[in-house]
């Protein structure tokens, strides 16, 4: 034993025995680490592997006497760990217990305790020096000490039997120091790599066997704040110009062998998405918690993994596109990414190579105007492009100013992007920040997505641009993929783990129940609810959205409805993929949007829509998904798939079970709820769109509603894009009328503002083919003239507009001045047609040729011949981005929906349901494969007469089951 003062043998194998010089005797409890400590590390001395002893110095750049407190405050101190060369902890020392209190010596104050921490003690006194006396055991490699600081930005400088070891920066919270106690030889990278597998469009990183999870904190925390202001640079946070290095060490790293996480902080905004995936993790590697700061981080790292690394490369935070260049020559050259601030940090290594772009922004005129941030990334294309991976397209953020501000807001700026740059590092691909839209940014973008492969996904959008970058993406092919957007800088981190750990996948069972296909041949309204935003990744790693949305998979899993899900998710992350799976309650999964990747079919050609879909195709196959979403945007139809795009999707996707797909992200509750675009998939699009604090509306709506009757009144308020508002296509003044149905009615009147012409137009109505009539409850305040006052018509707008079927109505025909009147007029449509208007013209006299008089409409109502054999079918579509209340709650209608007498069904069962072939395929067996009803639909189906087919196949299940008996509904896989 050491004669400085005692020291005592703690735990087997001699732990630590520790006692501070001089200091006055006390209870002190070295206890176990706080819950949220963080681990600093220090580089100590090479020591032998048998026990051996030391003294440890500690020597403070400031002591702080705080208010009235005489003591001289640095560094508290609470508990020793010893660690091996894995970093696993081999025991203990907590300080307080009797034999360590008999070992106290100068440099410490008495003993405290600390809520949610346990016993500590003050060190720092006038000479701001302490010293501490340890015993190591054998196999010890590191020490970890748990320690806190009276104020942020503290030194400490520790040395080892005099010699200095290391600086570490301590803060104010509780974190840990982490003291390396022999040299480490650096591993040797492995020769793995990504795999990249043909037909697939993410790469198979190398099985991971150990993972080091480390906590991440930076500024972007809360981005809200001073990270999106316009003058933010990074180099005014320490912990942020930390991250950014160890994102992109780990991007290095975890390319021959994923062993790094972190742990991105968020305060609890997102829920944590990072720990929850470590949780997972768990499972299926060793992982090895070390809740290091960003230096010690850095330096824990780097002495393991120094062979990975070929120099540095530094960026000029006051040009942060650098930032982005300088990512992507880290992945090219294997470089670290450091700010100027951090090559005098203490311990930083020495480096053989280091390119600095200050002299390069210099050099070629970079800066952070729209002319010096082209330039910047025209350099990037005539100089790394050729070099870098074009299998992806990484967008990411650089932070302010060059990021654009953020639409909606004052004074804020897209922040810097930060986690998943792991991803664009390990995989040399672009770290571009291109505007889609304005020249000359938006030609030097299509100049990169030409020289790519087609498809192939990029990475997310320019800010929130998501529209003009998806289109941009779609024209070349291609897909966004949604993993980084401009205002979540710190999701969508460690995919170089989660695509390296893959369980075996588990695939996806369509959530049909036979008994609720029964269901449906009665007269209950049906219903189904689909969510938006599944096709973005940085969606599916966060567990859906947080804060004023409030609608995440844990919250909303145990309601009957589609959530939507990229099935590429399976190859990035399967275990993320899984975890939907496994979790899963009432919740069922749809593919979206547009099936599998983000874009928008309108905008392919066949060729391009068709290696979409054979790629789309293999994903389904393999995840089980039958049903997708959607868009139509750019496409010639409102509301509905125009038939080139449906017949391309039936086409590519007949083979994988494709059910039916929704279209579009509105629609409007007049129509029969879904089509045939040419082939026997339903196209569903949104009869309603669900939104906070409209369900019971929406329900009302629908149970009032019968089937082949649309009621359009004039006047009520309608759920209008989810908003109840009133009727949204017309130019008359709502007034007061005691003879109208509600009491309220459009008057137009020779004396309005507006040209006159089109007063009435909508509802872009969704209709089967069929015979219809169509009635306008009309009244004028005179009858006598005899030219027309109006003209009432039918039409649809299609390539141009086409009239149906029309008449003129003059005071004249109407019986009583001062009365409602219904006009009629009929009309046949041979096929499903979307986009149906019902129109009113109204002139008032100031035409030639009509009639001077006020007109009043009521309401216009379409019923078609024999009504539809089938009940009311609506969609309602879960909008997430827009509202900022939380929506978890208006899923409460897949509840009292069924209460009121509804049916609620799955997705994927109410696809089955319009669908001509599944419907044939499930009747065989309950009505016998030789049935002539079979035969029937089968030659409507060849035929392409697929709502007949339909009904064909409804009516013989119908006169076998009667619909109360398959009232009973419940849950379980396809058939």
């Amino acid at each position: 034993m050491s004669n400085r003062g005692g020291w005592a043998t703690i735990l087997a194998l001699a732990l630590l025995v520790g006692l501070w010089a001089g200091a006055p005797r006390s209870n002190a409890d070295w206890g176990e680490g706080a819950a949220e400590a963080v681990r600093t590390y220090l580089p100590l001395l090479a020591r032998p592997e048998h026990p051996w002893q030391a003294e440890v110095g500690f020597e403070f750049s400031q002591v702080v006497q705080p208010g009235a407190d005489s003591r001289y405050l640095a560094v508290a101190f609470h508990s020793v760990q010893f660690i091996d060369a894995q970093a696993k902890v081999l025991g203990t020392l907590t300080l307080g217990t009797p034999e360590a209190n008999q070992l106290q010596g100068d440099g410490g104050y008495g003993n405290e305790d600390w809520p949610g921490v346990g016993p500590f003690q003050w060190a720092g006194g006038a000479s701001k020096r302490a010293t501490l006396a340890v015993t190591m055991p054998p196999g010890t490699k590191g020490m970890l000490l748990h320690i806190n600081s009276i104020t942020d930005g503290l030194w400490m400088e520790v040395t080892i039997d005099g010699a200095v070891a290391a600086s570490v920066r301590v803060d104010a919270y509780w974190h840990l120091g982490y003291a390396p106690v022999r040299h480490l030889t650096p591993v040797t990278p492995s020769t793995a790599r990504p795999e990249w597998v043909v037909g697939r469009y993410f790469p198979r990183f190398p099985g991971a066997s150990r993972l080091y999870a480390i906590r991440v904190r930076s500024a972007l925390e809360d981005w809200w704040g001073e990270p999106s202001s316009p003058g933010w640079r990074i180099n005014s946070s320490h912990d942020t110009m930390m991250a950014l290095t160890l994102v992109c060490m780990q991007g290095v790293v975890n390319r021959n062998e994923p062993t790094v996480f972190l742990d991105w902080e968020d305060r609890g905004a997102y829920r944590h998405p990072s720990r929850h995936w470590l949780e997972l993790l768990r499972d299926h590697v060793e992982v090895v918690d070390l809740d290091l700061d960003g230096l010690s981080a850095f330096h824990f790292l780097y002495r393991r993994y120094a062979s990975h690394f070929q120099g540095a490369v530094v960026y000029d935070p006051q040009v942060p596109d650098t930032i982005n260049v300088a990512n992507m020559l880290a992945g090219l050259e294997d470089r670290l990414v450091l700010a100027p601030e951090q090559l005098s940090l203490p311990g930083m290594p020495t480096f053989s190579s280091v390119t600095d772009l200050r002299t390069l922004a210099r050099n070629q005129g970079w800066d952070t105007t729209d002319a010096g941030k082209y330039r910047l990334y025209e350099w990037v294309y005539d100089n790394l492009w050729p070099r870098l991976e074009h299998r992806i397209i990484g967008m990411i953020s650089p932070g302010p100013p060059t990021s654009e501000p953020i639409a909606g807001t004052t004074g804020q700026w897209y922040p810097l992007g930060i986690a998943s740059r792991d991803y664009i590092t390990a995989l040399r691909l672009t770290a571009l920040w291109l505007d889609p839209v304005e020249e000359p940014e938006a030609g030097l973008f299509d100049r990169f997505l030409q020289d790519a492969p087609s498809p192939i996904p990029v990475f997310g959008n320019y800010g929130n641009d998501e529209e003009a970058t998806t289109a941009l993406d779609s024209r070349h092919g291609d897909w966004n993929a949604a993993i980084t957007i401009g205002n979540s800088p710190i999701a969508v981190g460690n995919l170089t783990v989660l695509s390296g750990v893959r369980p075996r996948l588990v695939r996806y069972a369509a959530q049909i129940d036979p008994q609720r296909i029964l269901a449906t041949l009665g007269d209950r309204p049906v219903l189904t609810l689909w969510s938006s935003d599944g096709d973005a990744m940085i969606y599916q790693t966060d567990r859906g959205f947080h804060g004023g949305v409030d609608f995440y998979w844990e919250k909303v899993r145990d309601y009957r409805f589609g959530w939507t899900t990229n099935p590429t998710l399976a190859d990035v992350a399967p275990l993320v993929w899984n975890d939907y799976l496994e979790s899963a309650s009432e919740a069922s999964l749809i593919s979206g949007l547009s099936g599998c990747g983000y874009m928008y079919p309108p905008l392919m050609s066949d060729s391009q829509l068709r290696a979409y879909l054979a790629a789309a195709a293999s994903y389904l196959n393999e995840t089980g998904l039958r049903v997708l979403h959607m868009s139509n945007r750019f496409g010639p139809l409102l509301n509905a798939v125009d038939d080139r795009v449906a017949e391309l999707y039936y086409e590519g996707l007949r083979g994988s079970g494709y059910l039916g797909a929704f279209v579009g992200l509105s629609g409007w509750p007049w129509g029969a709820g879904f089509h045939y675009p040419g082939v026997p998939i339903p196209a569903v699009a949104p009869s309603y769109v669900l939104r906070p604090n409209n369900a019971a509306a929406i329900m009302d709506d629908l149970l009032a509603r019968k089937p082949g009757e649309y009621f359009v009144d004039l006047t009520a308020p309608h759920l209008w894009q989810g908003n109840q508002t009133g009727y949204g296509w017309h130019r008359g003044t709502v007034v007061a009328d005691a003879a109208a149905h509600a009491g309220k009615a459009l008057r137009f009147s020779p004396d309005d503002a507006h040209p006159p012409g089109l007063v009435v137009w909508g509802p872009y109505s969704e209709l089967a083919p069929g015979d219809y009539t169509v009635r306008f409850r009309l009244k004028v305040e005179e009858n006598a003239e005899t030219e027309p006052v109006a003209q009432v018509y039918v039409g649809v707008r299609e390539d141009s507009w086409r009239f149906i079927t029309q008449r003129y109505v003059s005071p004249a025909d109407f019986s009583r001045a001062g009365e409602y009147q219904e006009f009629d007029i009929s009309f046949h449509l041979d096929r499903f047609t979307t986009g149906v208007e019902f129109r009113v013209d109204y002139y008032g006299g100031k035409h030639g040729g009509w009639a001077s008089t006020d007109l009043f409409a009521d309401y216009i109502v379409a019923e078609r011949e024999g009504g539809l054999d089938l009940p009311v079918l609506a969609g309602a579509f879960i909008a997430l981005v827009g509202p900022v209340e939380p929506m978890d709650e208006s899923l409460e209608i897949t509840r009292e929906f069924e209460r009121r007498g509804g049916l609620v069904l799955q997705p994927d069962e109410f696809m089955a349901a319009l669908n001509p072939e599944y419907m044939i395929e499930f009747a065989a067996p309950r009505l016998g494969a030789s049935h002539p009803a079979l035969a029937a639909a089968q030659q409507y189906l060849d035929a392409d007469d697929y709502l007949a087919s339909l009904l064909a196949v409804r009516a013989a299940l119908r006169a076998a089951y009667e619909p109360g008996r398959a009232r009973g509904a419940g849950r379980q896989g396809h058939r």
